[in-house]
């Protein structure tokens, strides 16, 4: 499907602690979408996010069939 979701560092140089500063991002094959935040509020955000990408998916492949 090429749809993907990941908890990024904001700095890539430090990978070892989450703590310093994170981003999730929401990613469908063409475009991403960068969710800011608490973990608590930004990666329920991003799921539900990433549940819409899965439903529009599901909705073009059934219109192929």
């Amino acid at each position: 499907t090429g749809i993907s979701i990941g908890i990024e560092p904001l700095n890539p140089m430090i990978r070892q602690d989450l703590t310093l500063g994170y981003i999730v991002v929401i990613r469908n094959g063409k475009a991403s979408q960068e969710v800011n935040g608490l973990l608590n509020r930004s990666l329920p955000k991003a799921i539900s996010t990433f549940k819409d990408h899965i439903n529009e998916y599901e909705a073009a492949k059934s219109k192929m069939l």
